[in-house]
C-alpha cells in the first residue's frame, strides 16, 4: 500500500496541495451534557483565512437555537496538513485538531486538494436546562383564641 501511495504522489497530480477555499462550520448544541442538535454551514474563506468578523457574525447568528440561548464552550479547527501520506497511513495517527480560547482570525494551511472538503471548524455550544420542580405549600389553618 505504501508503494502505491508513493507512486501516486510522484506520478500524478491527485495529491497536489492547494489553498483552502471554503470550510464547514459545525455547531454542536449540547444540553445537560448531551448532544441535542447540530447545524452545518459552508463558509467561503479569503486567502485561506476565516476572518474574525466573519467568525463573530456566524457565532452570533447561531447562538440561539430552538428558542434557547447557548454559550460557547469550545472552538476547534480541523485542518488535514499531512504532506507524506504513505508515512501517515503506516506509522502514526496525528491529531489535526486545534483548540481556540478566544475569537481570532483562523488560518488554514494548504491541504491536499483531495482532502479539502474535510477542513472544518467545530463550535460547541451549551445550555443547561433548568429543572422545573413543582412546589406545593400546605395551608395551615390558624386558630385564633378569643
Amino acid at each position: 500500500m505504501k508503494e502505491n501511495i508513493e507512486h501516486l504522489q510522484k506520478k500524478t497530480r491527485l495529491f497536489q496541495r492547494g489553498p483552502v477555499l471554503d470550510i464547514h462550520i459545525i455547531f454542536l448544541y449540547v444540553i445537560n451534557q448531551k448532544l441535542e442538535n447540530f447545524k452545518k454551514i459552508d463558509v467561503k474563506l479569503s486567502a485561506s483565512t476565516l476572518t474574525k468578523n466573519a467568525l463573530l457574525a456566524e457565532l452570533l447568528q447561531h447562538k440561539k437555537e430552538d428558542g434557547r440561548l447557548f454559550h460557547i464552550t469550545g472552538i476547534y479547527k480541523y485542518n488535514f496538513t499531512e504532506t507524506n501520506l504513505s508515512d501517515f497511513i503506516e506509522e502514526r495517527l496525528t491529531n489535526h485538531f486545534v483548540s481556540f480560547q478566544k475569537v481570532d482570525p483562523i488560518v488554514y494551511e494548504d491541504t491536499i486538494e483531495l482532502f479539502q472538503d474535510y477542513s472544518s471548524l467545530f463550535v460547541v455550544l451549551q445550555n443547561e436546562k433548568s429543572i422545573k420542580t413543582k412546589r406545593t405549600q400546605e395551608k395551615k389553618n390558624k386558630t385564633i383564641k378569643l
